[in-house]
């Protein structure tokens, strides 16, 4: 790790090699890395462990490189808001018997989906960001991804939806997420 303080500017405290659109690009790569390293965790049933620092790795990179200092305090706010936000979302969608997670023994959902969470706050500014103002773009993009994203899961057994009906409830419900979530990104805390 002796060439991450080369990359940094002191002044602005964001890479010096990099402009906005390699940092979007970046933070694309991080989100699919942390999205995909979670689900293969889910998959090979990897321990917890080893989860959360790959994770934590993806996380702490993405505040390393993307996000400027002068932003890093409301990144971070939104990061700490929408994690245990999706994640009891899920948890309410679980307990309400519209998604079934294997080897989910309690009323929440399996930690990788955590995981998954942890890393998805990150994109919504940067390599979904996009989808400002635009909201209708951002309701079909929830509607309709998500789902397919939670179907791709049953592939692997790791998630079930009861009926087409639930999973049309909770693309709705994505949908009207996504487009919460890309609006309140654009608020300014400070």
């Amino acid at each position: 790790m002796f060439f991450f303080p080369l990359l940094r500017s002191k002044r602005f405290g964001q890479c010096v090699l990099m402009n906005s659109k390699s940092r979007r690009i970046l933070n694309f790569i991080l989100f699919q890395l942390g999205w995909w390293g979670s689900f293969f965790s889910a998959v090979q049933k990897i321990d917890f462990v080893f989860l959360a620092a790959f994770v934590a790795a993806v996380v702490g990179s993405h505040f390393y490189f993307v996000v400027n200092r002068r932003l890093r305090i409301k990144e971070f706010l939104f990061f700490v808001l929408v994690t245990p936000l999706g994640y009891l979302s899920d948890s309410f969608w679980h307990s309400l018997d519209i998604l079934k997670f294997s080897w989910s023994y309690s009323i929440f959902p399996p930690l990788w989906l955590l995981g998954m969470w942890s890393t998805f706050p990150m994109a919504i500014g940067h390599s979904f960001s996009w989808l400002e103002g635009r909201y209708i773009v951002s309701f079909l993009i929830g509607s309709v991804g998500a789902p397919l994203c939670y179907r791709f899961g049953e592939n692997f057994d790791l998630i079930a939806f009861n009926s087409l009906g639930k999973m049309t409830v909770y693309g709705v419900y994505w949908g009207i997420l996504m487009v919460f979530l890309v609006r309140f990104k654009q608020i300014r805390f400070f």
